[in-house]
């Protein structure tokens, strides 16, 4: 499965994943997209929310329910925060990248621009893929990414290069 990270955790080893559904939980919670939460964070940065609320829904996404996540977090300091510090950065990292092996999913429109990447705007691909939302809530964004890159090659849609201004000077010669 992709996206598990394993660590020790109020004193037992315990599975951390977080989600699509997750990611959403973190920027509804904390008011700012996830990749610069794990931005900030990787440079060592971090409010103490910030981190609570990725190990929070790093341990519901590695099969921990709302309440016991909450039991195993509760009274967070800054130390104790500032100790967790580069679990949740791991637990970002194991979301956003690929496996080993595997590259990144396209994740530029048409205009070749990186293009903003919402719960809604998931949903709706999701569901021109025949994904439903509760699928879609337990994957990575790298999981989704590869089923919408592998639903447009079966449906052809592989992007093909643009023509290059020789290739274009040649065929206007050809046909006018």
């Amino acid at each position: 499965m992709h996206g598990v990270v394993v660590y020790r955790w109020a004193n037992d080893w315990r599975t951390f994943r977080l989600t699509i559904s997750g990611m959403a939980a973190i920027e509804a919670a904390i008011g700012k997209p996830v990749w610069d939460i794990y931005s900030t964070m990787e440079q060592g940065e971090f409010r103490l929310v910030d981190v609570w609320c990725t190990l929070r829904f790093g341990l519901v996404g590695g099969g921990l329910d709302f309440a016991a996540s909450e039991r195993l977090l509760e009274k967070p300091t800054v130390a104790g925060m500032a100790n967790a510090l580069p679990i949740a950065v791991a637990i970002m990292r194991a979301a956003f990248m690929p496996p080993p092996g595997e590259s990144l999913p396209d994740t530029k429109g048409d205009t070749g621009e990186a293009e903003k990447i919402t719960l809604g705007t998931i949903y709706k691909n999701a569901f021109a893929v025949g994904l439903k939302p509760r699928d879609v809530d337990a994957m990575t964004l790298w999981e989704f990414g590869k089923c919408v890159e592998g639903w447009n090659a079966a449906h052809g849609g592989e992007k093909e290069d643009a023509p290059s201004r020789d290739e274009i000077a040649e065929l206007t010669a050809k046909y006018g």
